[in-house]
């Protein structure tokens, strides 16, 4: 039986020594006693917690994934459309430079027609490849003992996949943006190790790299390059060696602040107000508890907390009620409390990395480069963001904030449990395990609440495409920034002219035209359709119908067929439809990629004296397959 190529465990060593060894070694192939079946069990829950969790969020991915154009984008298209290359990559945008990222939207614009695709689809490989990077680093440190490899398998699941990140995870703009830096940073942090390993220059020159990339990533990703300074210092890298991330910095900010168009933009970001910082900082560090537990206490930190309703959510609730309720302070003390916790505790673990001046593996520099550069990234939010996050305080534990403080958590949880496992004493090592067994739990109810929120945006933007292409503007519910009609009309009309988004497919250009095809019935399918409350568009003369409904029968050759088309009984074509959800009641936390079933669907200046008929549409082949004739409305939702 091979045991390892450790010297550890050669035969000069006690039996004891050589069993304490197998227990640690990353071979499952040890001698079955109970002890080693047990810890090899309980190694298993975690690496099955770690599965789950990536396998509902890559679903998650998969199936709600939003493919039309939201938040700012609507903003962004004006820059990236009004300018020529390469001008439109490089402007200011909120105060960020993301002129990496902005290459591919230019592209997905170019040749894609802006359908959302190449981001959702490098955001997501970035994101797995960051996981990818520290669970295989996890798993790979052969002096940790079995279940706490597996622990911090599960921990980097969670630190990235956890579904309070749904926001990021799920839109592609910000996907792209964010898991490209991440990915940057954990390939700056295993660069600086391996210059150390190695001693050479060049592998800090290829981590400095990838912190410049960092940089023009997404704003943040400054942070990168005093991560990599401090981590240098705990490694013992020579000085002079040190100097190069810092004048690549100076450089990278000449460029940023004086160079790049808007430059005037990130000055006026800069404010120095210790206190006020501070406060905003450990606030800010603090969201993940927040946002996974105490924030659902009455007031909730987000409105759509106090909406929910299922067991999961009233447990949240109940028992983050109770915890506010005995400790006599509200959560907003509370993540000022636990900020400043979780500063204080990564900051001697730091500490000692200092003072030792060197780290030990492989997964305690990476860890101690992902915190460092998660703790700056705090303190470049609490400075350049102090001013708007004091006016809206709750904006703190936003969740377009929440995948930094996540990432900072797991860091620290890692290297604590790396710790534990490797005292003499069981004390420190037994809480340490108790605790990552119950944090998935607990997570779990947010993991499927932000599935549930993703699957409901991911509605709200295919009604939106299905409204846009039937000719509808309504403003009440635009998914965009609230800028006034004005300026979201001229947005929509820059998509139409260019012919990109919801308006890429040719189709919406038939509306209000007469259907010459055949149109016959589609007998192998059956579909249940309701009225929903009417739309007052503010394009339209007469108020817009809404329908919903879902395919009972005959999904697939369905979508093969065509698109959703509603007609009316001259063959008018009166409005369009898209598939929205995947059925009524469905759950959202998903281990397959079902085919969506439901569809929202529009009628334009509707007229109650008119019969129309929902049908499936091949505009190219000039067929349609009528699904149903739309029944007499409900008088309490009338069109």
């Amino acid at each position: 039986m091979r045991v390892s190529a450790d010297p550890i465990g050669g035969a000069g060593k006690s039996a004891g020594h050589v069993a304490r060894h197998l227990a640690a070694s990353p071979d499952w192939r040890g001698p079955w006693t109970l002890p080693l079946l047990m810890s090899r069990l309980y190694a298993l829950c975690f690496l099955a917690c770690a599965a789950i969790y990536a396998l509902t969020t890559l679903c998650a991915i998969v199936n709600f994934s939003w493919r039309q154009p939201m938040f700012d984008q609507w903003r962004m298209y004006e820059t990236f459309l009004g300018l020529p290359f390469p001008q439109n990559v490089l402007q200011l945008e909120n105060g960020h430079r993301p002129i990496i990222p902005n290459l591919f939207r230019v592209a997905e614009i170019r040749w894609l027609g802006a359908n959302q695709l190449l981001q959702i689809s490098i955001g997501t490989i970035c994101a797995f490849l960051t996981w990818l990077a520290i669970a295989s680093t996890a798993w790979n440190t052969r002096t940790l003992p079995l279940i706490a490899r597996a622990i911090g398998v599960m921990l980097a699941t969670l630190g990235l996949f956890w579904l309070a990140n749904a926001r990021i995870l799920l839109h592609g703009n910000e996907s792209l943006h964010v898991y490209l830096l991440t990915l940057a940073v954990v390939g700056a942090a295993l660069c600086t190790f391996e210059a150390k390993r190695r001693d050479s220059l060049g592998w800090l020159c290829a981590g400095t790299g990838a912190c410049a990339i960092a940089m023009f990533c997404f704003g943040p990703g400054v942070a990168s390059f005093p991560a990599v300074v401090l981590l240098g210092l705990a490694l013992r890298l020579p000085w002079r060696w040190l100097l190069l991330p810092i004048g690549v910095l100076a450089a990278c900010l000449l460029v940023y602040v004086l160079v790049l168009p808007g430059s005037q933009g990130v000055r006026e970001m800069v404010g120095l107000r210790p206190i006020e910082s501070a406060r905003v900082i450990a606030r800010w560090l603090s969201s993940p508890w927040i946002n996974g537990w105490l924030g659902f206490s009455d007031p909730p930190v987000a409105p759509w907390m106090a909406e929910q309703t299922g067991t999961a959510a009233l447990w949240l609730r109940a028992s983050a009620n109770r915890f506010v309720a005995f400790t006599g302070h509200d959560w907003h003390e509370w993540s000022t409390v636990i900020g400043l916790a979780g500063i204080a505790g990564f900051g001697v673990r730091c500490t000692v990395a200092l003072a030792r001046r060197n780290c030990s593996d492989r997964l305690e520099a990476l860890l101690l480069g992902i915190g460092l550069f998660a703790l700056a990234t705090a303190v470049v939010i609490g400075i350049g963001r102090v001013d708007y996050l004091q006016q809206f305080p709750n904006e703190t534990y936003s969740d377009r904030y929440l995948v930094w403080p996540s990432l900072f958590w797991m860091s620290l949880l890692m290297l604590l449990v790396r710790d534990a496992a490797l005292l003499p004493g069981r004390g420190a090592r037994t809480v340490a395990y108790i605790f990552c067994t119950i944090l998935p739990v607990m997570l779990l109810a947010t993991h499927s609440l932000g599935a549930g929120w993703g699957a409901t945006v991911y509605r709200i933007a295919q009604q939106t495409s299905a409204q846009l292409r039937s000719g509808i503007y309504d403003k009440t519910h635009f998914p965009a920034e609230s800028r006034g009609a004005e300026i979201e009309r001229r947005e929509i009309d820059l998509l139409r002219s260019e012919r990109i988004g919801m308006f890429a497919e040719p189709a919406w250009q038939r509306l209000g035209t007469h259907w010459s095809g055949s149109l016959q019935a589609a007998e192998d399918t059956a579909v249940e359709v309701h009225w929903l409350p009417s739309i007052a568009a503010a394009n339209a003369t007469r108020p817009s119908a809404h329908i919903e409904g879902w395919v009972t029968r005959g999904i697939g050759g369905l979508r093969q067929r065509g698109q959703l088309v509603v007609l009316s009984d001259d063959r008018i074509v009166a409005g369009f439809a898209e598939f929205s959800f995947v059925r009524p009641n469905a759950r959202s936390l998903l281990l397959d990629v079902p085919l969506k079933r439901g569809f929202d669907g529009y009628i334009r200046d509707y007229d109650s004296k008119t019969k129309y008929t929902l049908a499936v549409v091949d505009f190219d082949a000039n067929r349609a397959f009528a699904l149903t004739i739309l029944p007499a409305p409900d008088a309490t939702k009338d069109p």
